[in-house]
């Protein structure tokens, strides 16, 4: 039997993984608040990054495959203007 509830249950999954993204990012924030400097900003911000990486994986997933359909149209599109 088909799964006719996939969508549903990706956006389920985002919306998860953004709750757990916003939990998680208390503390590297707290982090580049407190560091002093421009070295040490650049550093958390980099830490920033690498976090919002490792917990949005699934969504950030998602965002390159729609980018890619997109992508791909924009360039049919174009080929047969």
């Amino acid at each position: 039997m088909a799964n006719k509830n996939g969508m549903a249950k990706n956006m389920e999954h985002i919306r998860e993984e953004i709750t757990t993204w916003r939990a998680g990012m208390a503390g590297p924030l707290q982090e580049y608040h407190d560091a002093a400097g421009i070295g040490g900003k650049a550093h958390k911000a980099l830490n920033l990054v690498t976090e919002s990486v490792r917990l949005l994986s699934y969504t950030i997933a998602h965002v390159a495959v729609l980018w890619v359909i997109a992508d791909g149209a924009l360039h049919v599109w174009l080929w047969l203007r």
